[in-house]
C-alpha cells in the first residue's frame, strides 16, 4: 500500500510505481490459506452379481464463493473501492427532504476520514481467509431388477466451512443498561466510523440426504428415469446475491436454519416413449396407418417438489439496524382452517420484539407453495428422401406445464407487521404454454 495513496496520480512517481510504501502496512492486502490436500477415496464392493454396495469420502476447496460480492473488495485498489452508506441515528430530526442529491457520493480519490457527517463508512479484506471447505461423505447400494431395470438407495453427507458471511465488526451494541440511552453511532466500537463491513469466512453448511432411484435403459421402447430425495440442509445463513443472516459481528449464528436452497422432498421423473407404429415396427407398419401413426416419440418430464424453506422479517426494534427477525410464538405452518392463498403461513404466530433484543424467529420457519408441473413432447419424424438419403423433417409440440396447474409463488413474509399482504401469495409461476415447431434435416 502507498504511503501516499494518491501518489497514483503523480507522473513524477510514475502514478505510483515509484511511490515509497507504508511501512505499517503489509505487502499483499490479504493472504488465502495454501491448503490444497484433499484426499479422496472410494471403494464398490459386489456383494452379489446383482447388488453393488458404494461409499466415499473426500475434502474438496472452493474459490471465492461470494464473487459476486467480494470480487470488488478483493481486486480493486484501496482505498479507491467505497461502499458509502450513511447511517443517520434514530432518535434524530430528520428534515423534508429529497435523498436525492443530499448524499452524493466521493469521488474517485476520496479516502474515507473518521468522524465524518455522516459517519464514514467502508468495506475491507480481512488479513487472511481461509479457502472454503467441504468434506463429502456418501453410501448407496445399487441393485439390477432385472437386463433392462435397476434402482439404488444412497446417502450423502457434507458438512462446509469457512464459508463467506457478510458482517459489520463496527455494528452498534443493543440499547440495554447503560447504552440504552445512547444513539446507534455512540454504541459503536469504533463510534468515529460507521458500518465497516466484510465478508468473513465463518459461515457453514451441514447437508444430508437420502435419496431413491428407479432407471431402465430401453424397455419396449420405453426409457424411464425416477429419482427420489429427501433432504436437510442447516445452513449459518442464505448466500444468494449476498449473505442474509444477522449481520451483526458479535451474532452471526443466531438465525440459523434450514436453507431455502433445499426443499425437504423432491420427486422427479423423466421418461421417453417410442410408440410401436409405422414401418419397421410391430403394429400399423404400411399404409396409411403407418404414414399417420408412425415415427412418433413421446417424452417428458414431472417434477413434484415441496416449497422451499423461508423466513419471516420484521420492523427492526433491536435498536442496531440489523434487527430483522420477529419473535416466533408457534409454528407457523399450522394456519387454522387449512393454508391457502389469503394466509399461507400464519402470521399470529409472529410478535414484535421487545426494543433493545434479538428476535427468536430463525432461516426455515414455514415453507414456501410447491411445484407440481408435468412437461410433455410430442415429436414425429417423416422421411424427406428429396433431401437426401438421411433427409427428414420433424414436427414436434411441446407442452409445458401440460394440466395448466395453478401453481402459487412465494408467500409475502417481508415487513411483517406494517404489510397488509403478510402471508398471502400474490403471484403465480407461468401457466401452460404450447410450442409448435419444424425442423428440417438434410
Amino acid at each position: 500500500m502507498l504511503q501516499n495513496p494518491l501518489d497514483y496520480l503523480d507522473p513524477a512517481k510514475n502514478f505510483g510505481k515509484s511511490a515509497p510504501l507504508n511501512p505499517n502496512l503489509p505487502d499483499t492486502g490479504y493472504s488465502q490459506g495454501k491448503k490444497n490436500f484433499a484426499p479422496r477415496v472410494g471403494l464398490a464392493y459386489t456383494v452379489t452379481p446383482s447388488t453393488v454396495f458404494r461409499a466415499a469420502y473426500g475434502v474438496y476447496y472452493d474459490g471465492n464463493t461470494n464473487t459476486n460480492q467480494f470480487s470488488d473488495i478483493s481486486s480493486a485498489v484501496g482505498p479507491f473501492k467505497l461502499r458509502y452508506e450513511p447511517v443517520i441515528s434514530s432518535n434524530e430530526q430528520l428534515p423534508n427532504l429529497h435523498v436525492s442529491g443530499n448524499f452524493p457520493f466521493p469521488g474517485p480519490t476520496s479516502i474515507p476520514q473518521p468522524n465524518a457527517n455522516p459517519l464514514a463508512t467502508f468495506r475491507f479484506v480481512r488479513q487472511y481467509i481461509p479457502i472454503s471447505a467441504v468434506q463429502e461423505w456418501s453410501a448407496s447400494i445399487q441393485q439390477r431388477l432385472s437386463a433392462d431395470w435397476a434402482a439404488e438407495i444412497s446417502y450423502q453427507g457434507t458438512h462446509a466451512i469457512h464459508l463467506p458471511q457478510f458482517i459489520d465488526v463496527n455494528a452498534p451494541a443493543l440499547p440495554q443498561g447503560a447504552l440504552a440511552n445512547l444513539n446507534i453511532n455512540q454504541r459503536r466500537p469504533f463510534p468515529q466510523w460507521g458500518v465497516i463491513g466484510t465478508w468473513a469466512p465463518i459461515g457453514w453448511g451441514r447437508y444430508n440426504g437420502l435419496g431413491a432411484t428407479l432407471r431402465n435403459n430401453y424397455w419396449h421402447g420405453f426409457t424411464y428415469l425416477s429419482s427420489f430425495t429427501f433432504a436437510k440442509n442447516i445452513v449459518s445463513s442464505y448466500l444468494g446475491t449476498s449473505d442474509q443472516g444477522n449481520v451483526h459481528g458479535a451474532y452471526p449464528y443466531i438465525w440459523h436454519g434450514p436453507s431455502r436452497l433445499t426443499p425437504k422432498f423432491r420427486f422427479v421423473n423423466a421418461f421417453s416413449y417410442v410408440a410401436p407404429f409405422g414401418r419397421g415396427k410391430a403394429m400399423a407398419n404400411s399404409g396409411v396407418a403407418a404414414a399417420v401413426l408412425g415415427d412418433w416419440t413421446i417424452s417428458g418430464s414431472i417434477d413434484m417438489t415441496t416449497g422451499s424453506p423461508n423466513w419471516v422479517t420484521t420492523i427492526d426494534t433491536s435498536g442496531t439496524g440489523y434487527g430483522a427477525m420477529p419473535d416466533r410464538i408457534c409454528d407457523a405452518r399450522d394456519v387454522p382452517g387449512g393454508r391457502n392463498r389469503l394466509q399461507w403461513f400464519n402470521t399470529s404466530c409472529f410478535a414484535q420484539p421487545a426494543f433493545g433484543t434479538w428476535g427468536n424467529s430463525h432461516e426455515g420457519v414455514y415453507d414456501d407453495p410447491g411445484i407440481n408441473n408435468w412437461n410433455f413432447a410430442f415429436v414425429k419424424a417423416v422421411p424427406a428422401r428429396f433431401l437426401g438419403e438421411a433427409g427428414k423433417v420433424e414436427l414436434r409440440a411441446d407442452l409445458f406445464n401440460a394440466w395448466n396447474h395453478t401453481q402459487w409463488g412465494p408467500a409475502t413474509a417481508t415487513t411483517l407487521v406494517s404489510n397488509v399482504n403478510a402471508g398471502r401469495i400474490t403471484s403465480t409461476r407461468p401457466r401452460r404454454q404450447i410450442q409448435l415447431s419444424l425442423r428440417i434435416l438434410f
